[in-house]
C-alpha cells in the first residue's frame, strides 16, 4: 500500500500511464493483477535508483563532458539511468549501458509474462551485453534493438599453470548459481572430473 500510494501520488506521468495499459495486453489475463504489482515495484524502485543518481550527480563539483551510466540488470536500474539521460540530454552528454542476463531479459520466464518498461528500455538504451549467445540472439529478434555486444560472465585465463590458489593444498572451486539447467553448472562437475593430478 505505501508503494501504491508513493506512485500514485507522485510519479503518475504519460510513460506510467501507457505502461499500465501494456499490463492489460499480455496474458494470460489472469496475471493482470500481478503484472500491476510488479509495474508498481519497479517504478517505486527506478525512483530510488533516480534519486540516488541525483545525488551523486549534486555532489559532483567538476561534471565532465560525458557521463556514462552502467547497471549490471535490465531493470529498475536501467529504467533510472535512461530517465536521467532524458533530463541532462540538452545539458551533457549521456550513454546508458545494461547488462542482460535471463529474468530480466526474457518475459516468458515470468508466470506474469511481464517485465516492466523492457522493450522500451531496450530501444532507449545505447548499449546492451547480454551474457550468453541466447540473449544474443534474443536481442536481435526484436525492432529497433541498440547496438549488442556480448561479453560473458567469468574471468580470463590467468595462465596460473600449478600455481593454483590453495587452502590446506587443496583447490577449492565455489559456485554462486542457482542450480537449474540454464545455468549449465553441470559442466563445472563434468570438467573437473578429468582432472587427476591435484586434490580438489
Amino acid at each position: 500500500s505505501k508503494i501504491c500510494k508513493r506512485v500514485i501520488t507522485k510519479h503518475i506521468n504519460k510513460e506510467f500511464i501507457n505502461e499500465l495499459i501494456r499490463c492489460f495486453l499480455y496474458f494470460p489475463s489472469k496475471n493482470i493483477f500481478i503484472r500491476i504489482k510488479e509495474l508498481l515495484r519497479h517504478e517505486f524502485s527506478k525512483f530510488r535508483y533516480y534519486y540516488g543518481l541525483k545525488r551523486i550527480l549534486c555532489k559532483t563539483e567538476n561534471p565532465s563532458e560525458r557521463i556514462l551510466f552502467y547497471s549490471y540488470w535490465l531493470g529498475p536500474g536501467s529504467s533510472a539511468a535512461i530517465r536521467m539521460k532524458i533530463k541532462l540530454r540538452s545539458k551533457i552528454k549521456v550513454d546508458v549501458i545494461s547488462r542482460a542476463h535471463g529474468s530480466d531479459l526474457y518475459q516468458y520466464a515470468h508466470t506474469s509474462n511481464y517485465l516492466p518498461y523492457l522493450k522500451q528500455n531496450i530501444k532507449k538504451l545505447d548499449l546492451v551485453v547480454p551474457i550468453s549467445d541466447h540473449g544474443f540472439n534474443y536481442l536481435k529478434l526484436l525492432k529497433h534493438t541498440p547496438k549488442i555486444k556480448l561479453a560473458r560472465l567469468g574471468i580470463i585465463d590467468f595462465n596460473t599453470n600449478n600455481n593454483l590458489p590453495t587452502r590446506n593444498k587443496i583447490f577449492n572451486i565455489i559456485s554462486c548459481s542457482y542450480l537449474n539447467s540454464i545455468k549449465q553448472v553441470h559442466f563445472i562437475i563434468e570438467a573437473l572430473s578429468l582432472i587427476d593430478d591435484i586434490p580438489i
